[in-house]
């Protein structure tokens, strides 16, 4: 964590990254990277991104399209993270004419929910730890969003467990999209198809919708074996994939706003 720091810390004295006005100290930008992307004044959507890397997909295609974007890297349940993001999507709604459509995106950490770890299941690890202190204020982030999405590997624990059940309940995120990585064009370093099956749940059906018809329907006729795989690098969303949850927003809006 410390390189960590530093790193961002030199990316942000060079002016790669750039935050917006309200951010004061750099213990606020390492909890909240603010990416300024809505020059464009005809844009119509924003979109919010929990629990990323730096450079995520996501926020690389909100910026090819230029559309206002906020991705939290860290620091998520402390409450001057949350009130900054707050600020901001009240900016989007309020200093925009029209307000923008905002979208509200959730992948928490899933390592405790592995199955990988289920030969230690009675142990309460640091990824547990971790994974309870974000868990517990997901909703807040959510519910800021006009649509939201929530999304972890199909097979995992995760989602029976009690304050998953109660999250996806209190934001309605009631409609299911699977997304095989293979069709995002995820593979090995030899090119072998990666088989893995996320699942993102939403409160938009047009939303998981348009996942769902994209990326659900695998015609692979192999994939590789578990021992193949980077697990580590298949928790990263493709560019494919990104651009897909992209147009499933878009989708939303334009559903609503015929409606």
């Amino acid at each position: 964590m410390f390189v960590w720091k530093i790193v961002f810390k030199h990316r942000f004295a060079l002016g790669i990254i750039k935050p917006d006005g309200l951010i004061h100290d750099l213990l606020e930008i390492q909890g909240l990277c603010l990416v300024q992307q809505g020059q464009q004044r005809t844009g119509t959507l924003a979109f919010v991104e929990l629990c990323c890397s730096e450079f995520s997909s996501l926020r690389q295609a909100c910026e090819f399209s230029q559309i206002p974007y906020v991705g939290v890297v860290a620091n998520i349940q402390m409450s001057g993270t949350f009130s900054r993001v707050k600020m901001v999507v009240q900016d989007w709604k309020t200093k925009r004419t029209p307000a923008l459509w905002v979208h509200v995106h959730a992948s928490t950490p899933c390592a405790s929910g592995s199955p990988l770890k289920g030969f230690n299941s009675n142990v309460v690890s640091q990824a547990d730890q971790e994974w309870s202190e974000v868990i517990g204020v997901v909703p807040n982030y959510l519910v800021l969003g006009d649509s939201a999405s929530f999304e972890l590997p199909l097979h995992n624990n995760i989602w029976s467990r009690p304050e998953t059940v109660e999250t996806l309940d209190a934001c309605n995120l009631v409609h299911k999209a699977d997304v095989k990585l293979c069709k995002t064009g995820v593979s090995t370093g030899a090119g072998v198809p990666v088989g893995k099956t996320l699942r993102f749940v939403a409160n938009s059906e047009v939303f998981a919708d348009t996942l769902h018809r994209r990326f659900s329907e695998c015609t692979c006729k192999s994939h590789a074996n578990l021992s193949e795989i980077s697990f580590s690098e298949t928790a990263f969303y493709t560019r494919k994939l990104a651009r897909g949850i992209l147009d499933g927003v878009k989708a939303a809006r334009k559903q609503r706003t015929e409606t």
